[in-house]
């Protein structure tokens, strides 16, 4: 098997591995006695490591039971303590489906999606000429989990800073690919997700500033009452562990491994388009336009030759709609139908790609035929 959807879900580091097996059978942090007390302190150890990661404070960290999670929470949350304030919620055409679908359901909420260029990046002046209007919240991945393509954050965070407007960075493919530095001096609101960056499926966090209200989607006093519900200890322990071993180191490399892909894709066939090439993109992504190919059947047939791959987000798989970050960023329906996302990680070798290339040749030609 040929792991290329590193984007979906990276391997768990055995090193994290090993940091949960002392956290599994954990009691309940909640709990005075001295089992939760223990329980208790891996917890908070958690959320020290956590913070020292992202150059915050303990307090400003909330585990989630996932990055689509911690978007909804931040989203949801902001705007109901910020209604009063007004009812515009501003969103790039590109998020992830956990920000569109918890804004779109947002009772009272008025939204506005911003445009994208063709890369897939928003145009400063539309989120200026927008914030002049007033908003609860603004939000703007820091990186596409589709094509790859950065978003200038700085600038955004700079704009929403000025027009007193918080600022949602969804930094869940950014985490291990991108200098985070100090997360809450760029947004006021960071999400993450441990699976990114070779963690724990099912842990997620959010960094949220102090003093920024927000209200629970769970009731409860967990997490100094922003999520409610019992902690996951052990999840809570692997993101944080994760999280500190995921250094740039392997970064140059593996985006050695996806420019030797796109150069090898480019070479075999003079038709097709890598999206968002001409952008700052992560380093593992390529998202490969196919012109005259059914994606969804070259994406079955790379299966069954043992190659992981995927259409777009793994939380839209099954819809049967194209891409809506494709088409934000001017496709055609039949070209986002035939694009296919390629996510490198650290495990694939130069080999890899060359056998990936092979097949890539035999299984296009094919199809053209």
């Amino acid at each position: 098997m040929i792991d290329l959807d590193h984007n979906a879900t990276t391997p768990l580091d055995p090193r994290v591995r090993e940091a949960m097996l002392g956290a599994l059978d954990a009691g309940n942090p909640s709990s005075t006695h001295s089992r939760g007390r223990a329980a208790r302190e891996l917890l908070d150890g958690a959320r020290r490591e956590a913070a020292r990661a992202l150059g915050c404070e303990p307090a400003e960290v909330v585990f989630t039971a996932s990055g689509s999670e911690a978007n909804a929470l931040a989203l949801a949350g902001i705007f109901a303590a910020r209604h009063g304030v007004s009812p515009r919620v501003l969103l790039s055409a590109v998020e992830h489906p956990s920000v569109r679908e918890t804004a779109k359901k947002l009772r009272g909420a008025e939204l506005v999606e911003l445009p994208v260029d063709a890369s897939g990046r928003m145009r400063l002046e539309d989120l200026e000429r927008e914030l002049a209007k007033g908003a609860a919240v603004c939000a703007a991945m820091w990186a596409n989990n589709e094509t790859g393509a950065v978003q200038p954050v700085d600038e955004i965070a700079r704009l929403t800073r000025a027009a007193g407007v918080p600022f949602l960075c969804d930094a869940v493919q950014a985490a291990g690919k991108l200098p985070l530095g100090k997360v809450l001096e760029r947004a006021e609101m960071v999400t993450l997700a441990a699976h990114k960056f070779h963690g724990p499926q099912g842990a997620g966090l959010l960094a949220v500033q102090r003093g920024l209200s927000l209200a629970p989607l769970v009731g409860g006093h967990q997490e100094r009452g922003r999520r409610g519900g019992t902690e996951n200890v052990a999840a809570a322990v692997g993101l944080a562990r994760a999280l500190t071993l995921a250094t740039l180191d392997e970064s140059p490399r593996i985006a050695a491994l996806r420019d030797q892909f796109e150069h090898g894709v480019q070479r075999a066939f003079s038709d097709v388009r890598i999206h968002a090439c001409d952008a700052p993109r992560i380093g593992n992504t390529s998202s490969v336009l196919f012109p005259g190919v059914d994606g969804e059947a070259l994406l079955i047939a790379l299966d069954l030759h043992g190659v992981c791959a995927s259409l777009g987000a793994a939380c839209a798989s099954g819809a049967l709609s194209p891409s809506h970050v494709l088409l934000a960023m001017g496709l055609s329906p039949e070209h986002a139908r035939s694009s296919l996302r390629f996510s490198f990680g650290r495990e694939n070798t130069d080999d890899e790609v060359d056998r990936v290339l092979a097949l890539l040749t035999e299984l296009v030609s094919r199809a053209r035929r």
